[in-house]
């Protein structure tokens, strides 16, 4: 059930499958936060650790869906980054949205939360270039997750 919005100080996480990214390229697809509805995980709810965990039991499905990164912002950088995109200003929302399991085709996620808003494909293809991002294997991601502070590093391609 959606619930309220988001406070701008918390700090969600974005799973970024091997589809929203063109290594080739070096480029993200607008896939990635292009939405209505572009699916986050909120650090107040659930450890970093268990974020990615529910990233890899819900996402990581190989060959087709493969868990590559972790994207992180705090709801304040997410919206800085949408009113100041250059192209269409757009104001967004981050809204509580925790799944319980009933919902069709949805898993238990208690940390879950959304963007409702449908995004530009140019906008959606901008914000990840403007968080921070951990690119790594999956044992890499756990690892750091354990770690202290966001992450213990971020990565840029």
């Amino acid at each position: 059930m959606k619930g309220d919005q988001c406070p701008n100080s918390e700090i969600v996480f974005k799973a970024i499958l091997q589809e929203h990214y063109d290594a080739k390229e070096e480029r993200f697809h607008s896939s990635l936060f292009k939405g209505p509805e572009s699916s986050l995980s909120r650090l107040a709810v659930w450890s970093k650790k268990q974020i990615i965990n529910g990233f890899i039991d819900q996402l990581h499905k190989p060959p087709k869906h493969f868990l590559m990164g972790v994207g992180s912002a705090t709801v304040s950088r997410l919206k800085q980054i949408c009113i100041e995109y250059k192209d269409k200003p757009t104001a967004i929302d981050v809204i509580e949205d925790p799944l319980d399991g009933t919902q069709k085709g949805c898993h238990v996620n208690p940390s879950h939360a959304i963007i409702p808003q449908r995004l530009s494909p140019g906008l959606a293809k901008d914000i990840p270039k403007k968080i921070e991002i951990e690119w790594g294997t999956l044992e890499q991601l756990l690892s750091n997750a354990e770690r202290k502070g966001c992450f213990s590093k971020f990565f840029r391609r």
